[in-house]
């Protein structure tokens, strides 16, 4: 009975935990798949230092209570593809929306493009005289 009881307790506690962290850190396993709509994104800075090889992005959710947890990028052909991910249900950790991502590039970026699974847009495109 004592068997019993630990290992009920053990799950009880485990789940919850494992269901926290599952929703924190899994989503990338997924790719861009449970990315937030990026045209719910808003993205208020852009900073590309070629010096350093760095892009930087500043900005915030339209949504008034997800928390952001994350980012996701992929670099194709000059164009840097950014996911964000917000969390509204186990994101009571930290109540922020407001993201600050810094991406290492090998390469000169052109364009950059915030996706999710099903859409994307545009945030910046290099002009080329």
């Amino acid at each position: 009975m004592r068997k019993r009881r630990a290992i009920l307790l053990a799950l009880l506690l485990l789940v919850p935990v494992f269901a926290f962290c599952a929703s924190r850190h899994a989503w990338r396993l997924f790719g861009f798949h449970f990315c937030a709509n990026p045209h719910s994104i808003q993205v208020a800075d852009i900073v590309i230092d070629s010096d350093n090889n760095t892009v930087e992005l500043r900005g915030d959710t339209a949504a008034s209570a997800p928390a952001f947890v994350g980012f996701t990028y992929k670099i194709e052909g000059g164009t840097l593809y950014v996911g964000v991910k917000y969390n509204l249900l186990l994101g009571f950790s930290d109540r922020d929306g407001r993201f600050d991502i810094r991406i290492p590039t090998a390469a000169a970026i052109d364009k950059i493009v915030m996706l999710n699974g099903r859409a994307e847009e545009t945030i910046y495109e290099r002009e080329h005289p």
